[in-house]
């Protein structure tokens, strides 16, 4: 076995789990700051610092093992300390775990430490050196790495001769322990990998929920590769209960396959097969028309019957294929929500308010593509609202509030959409302070302004240099940003309006088309072109008569379900146009709605409903007005998916949304 240890094909796994485990740390601290008397959050906190430490020993990071150390000795002495003295050393593992984020960082871009991470690390461990219950007497040597005569369930692990990194397998082997308990000790401690010999018994002490569970634990862990055995030891004789894989198989299987099994699958990877998949979904479109055509010809013919049958059969199984894969792409936006505590937290302490960030549809589901170009956005909103919208606790008071804010983050899937709005209960926007603001800007003139609306009037707020800050800090207040962050969310095809109650609060609203889905759409046919409809935006589709056509101000308008709407072509509103009326005498009208508005289009043809797979649009349209995409269709025709609230917005002026 070489001297030296080569972990360079194990980095991005250590960068994805060192990136969980921080995430662990900093919700788990921020919980423990709220209930300091949580023991199994504590002992959640100890799990996520104790791993990572292993971890990076492994990889030879020593700046974060040496941290993480720190942290998970003053974690272990929290454990008997007083609520009060957990909630007081929050803020020093807090500072710590931030410090962890910049290390992790330099080993990903791969950056040398410079002097500034490594004074804060200093700092950060001198920190924890003067918090919690007399954790300035205990050593190094006296840490949890050093063995107690008692406690919890001894296990002894030995590794095959042939085992290639015994280092890098033990640490495999106390992450398994984990699943099952709260690992009090290792020994030896696993700080120097590289000097673990395979020959090593590794002991390793559990707090178990129930000691009747040490038999199975014991079976897990022999199970492990290169792992010869795993025998439970008795702390007062020193005698070992083996477990094997070659003594107990049977058992060791059962035991085994009760975890579940997860494979990490490039993103790269991913992508190819969604849009393999989604050729498939296109093919079996194809597939169903080219059997309604052998059917109109040839009737009720055998053959047809028993294509049918495989059409049928084969549509259902690629769309329960397309279905998988699709959730595979998914990921909940609370891998992305949790991530912004922290940052109300910290925030909040330093501009002396308090406030509490509320989650809300953590599970709701968005592509991966946005979910990382949303956080920058969201970012940039959440500290607004902290800056300029929750106000000091005794205005808050004063004004009948509660002493805390109340920012609200919440996500949910509306008309083939994603919604994310951003609300708080803080003192509001005034539209005339943004109005004036906009002017002294020179964005508009006051003339202008003097005949905006109050909706209209927020939506300047999205203008370059407008800001209704008082003064200008390090947080905010210079007027950059918001227009940055609607150029952001329309690059990505959404759109962002606000709405506000002075006094009362403010709400952000986000929408997010899915670029990357299976929308079940109507197509249409409108003077020639297709069109597809998604089915959640459609309302009604109906033929209307020459005689329930009106004009209204030079518009045509229909009376549909007892609501005057104006009636357009689909393929004239996209070019300025207005519907041809003269010389028709029926119309095949839809009902589209959206945001509470509906209008009617008048189309040539209806064609049908079907899944679409949803492709975006290359860069020569993709500043095109009006669409999210276009899809290719079973004969192999495009159609242009129709956005529905950019349409009404076309439509519908009046009442356009802020976008």
């Amino acid at each position: 076995m070489d001297e030296e240890l080569d972990t360079s094909e194990f980095l991005g796994v250590f960068l994805q789990e060192a990136e969980e485990q921080v995430e662990k740390l900093d919700d788990g601290l921020l919980q423990l700051e709220k209930q300091p008397g949580n023991a199994d959050t504590l002992n959640a906190i100890f799990r996520a610092a104790h791993t990572l430490k292993g971890s990076s020993a492994t990889m030879g990071f020593s700046h974060i093992r040496d941290l993480t150390h720190d942290a998970e000795t003053l974690l272990d002495a929290l454990r008997g300390a007083a609520p009060t003295e957990r909630a007081a050393a929050v803020e020093p593992l807090l500072r710590a775990s931030a410090v962890l984020r910049r290390l992790i960082g330099a080993v990903s871009s791969g950056e040398a430490l410079g002097a500034s991470i490594l004074e804060d690390m200093e700092s950060a461990r001198a920190s924890l050196a003067s918090s919690g219950p007399g954790y300035a007497a205990v050593s190094r040597a006296e840490s949890r790495s050093a063995v107690p005569d008692t406690g919890g369930t001894q296990f002894e692990v030995r590794f095959r001769p042939d085992c290639q990194m015994p280092a890098v397998r033990a640490f495999v082997v106390v992450q398994a322990f984990e699943a099952s308990g709260n690992v009090l000790w290792t020994n030896p401690d696993l700080d120097s990998p590289g000097d673990l010999p395979v020959d090593t018994v590794l002991t390793v002490a559990v707090e178990l929920a129930d000691n009747a569970e040490a038999a199975a634990v014991a079976e897990r862990i022999s199970a492990i590769p290169e792992i010869a055995s795993c025998e439970q030891a008795d702390p007062e004789t020193g005698d070992a209960s083996a477990a094997s894989p070659a003594e107990a198989p049977e058992s060791a299987a059962s035991v085994s396959a009760d975890p579940i099994q997860t494979v990490r699958v490039s993103v790269e990877r991913l992508d190819r097969l969604v849009n393999l998949v989604g050729e498939l979904v296109v093919d079996r479109t194809g597939l169903a028309l080219f059997e309604g055509m052998l059917s109109d010809r040839l009737g009720a013919d055998g053959a047809v019957r028993a294509l049918r049958g495989t059409t049928a059969h084969m549509g259902s199984i690629i769309g329960d294929l397309h279905d998988e894969i699709m959730k595979m792409r998914m990921l909940p936006v609370g891998q992305v929500f949790k991530r912004y505590v922290r940052m109300i937290r910290d925030l909040s302490h330093k501009l002396g308010k308090r406030a509490e960030l509320v989650l809300e549809g953590e599970e709701t589901g968005l592509d991966r593509s946005l979910l990382e170009d949303i956080v920058d956005p969201l970012t940039h909103m959440l500290r607004n609202c902290i800056d300029h919208g929750i106000e000091h606790p005794d205005r808050r008071l004063a004004a009948g509030k509660p002493e805390a804010g109340r920012v609200v983050l919440s996500a949910r899937h509306e008309e083939g959409h994603i919604v994310i709005e951003i609300e708080d209960d803080g003192k509001g926007i005034d539209p005339a302070c943004v109005r004036q603001a906009a002017v002294d800007r020179r964005v508009i003139s006051a003339e202008a302004a003097a005949k905006l609306d109050d909706r209209e009037s927020l939506a300047l707020l999205f203008s370059s240099g407008v800001s209704t800050a008082d003064e200008v800090t390090d947080i905010s207040g210079r007027g950059v940003g918001m227009d940055v962050v609607k150029a952001n969310i329309e690059r990505l095809h959404g759109q962002i309006e606000v709405t506000s109650r002075l006094g009362l609060g403010s709400r952000f609203t986000v929408r997010l088309p899915l670029t990357l889905a299976v929308l079940p759409a109507l197509i249409v046919r409108s003077e020639g072109r297709l069109f597809a409809l998604p089915l959640a935006s459609v309302v009604s589709a109906t033929t209307q008569t020459a005689e329930r056509i009106h004009s209204v101000q030079g518009m045509p308008c229909v009376l549909v379900r007892g609501e005057t709407l104006p009636l357009v072509s689909a393929n004239a509103v996209f070019q300025n146009g207005i519907l041809e009326t003269a010389g028709r005498t029926h119309y095949t009208v839809v009902t589209i709605h959206s945001r509470g508005r509906n209008a009617a289009l008048a189309v040539d043809e209806l064609l049908g409903t079907m899944d679409i797979v949803v492709k975006p649009l290359g860069v020569f349209l993709r500043n095109i007005s009006g669409f999210t995409g276009a899809a290719i269709l079973g004969d192999g025709h495009i159609a242009l998916i129709v956005d529905a609230a950019t349409l009404l917005d076309i439509v519908r002026p009046e009442q356009r949304a802020v976008a």
